[in-house]
């Protein structure tokens, strides 16, 4: 999702997060979405934790 949120134009766990919240139908088509679309903080969470030196959304690749 979070990759998704990016490619879409987000650039903070927020902005991340709404577009999940945007798109939850379309996502729970081949998600399991059983509690919803996670708030900003466990994308931050989990993120931080494959990449402990950066804590910040991934950038956008440049066109």
């Amino acid at each position: 999702m979070t990759l998704w949120g990016v490619i879409c134009g987000a650039e903070t766990w927020l902005e991340i997060e709404n577009y999940g919240i945007a798109k939850q139908e379309g996502l729970e088509t081949f998600l399991e979405l059983p509690q919803g679309i996670p708030s900003d903080d466990p994308f931050e969470r989990m993120l931080a934790r494959l990449h402990p030196e950066q804590s910040q959304p991934p950038a956008k690749p440049e066109a």
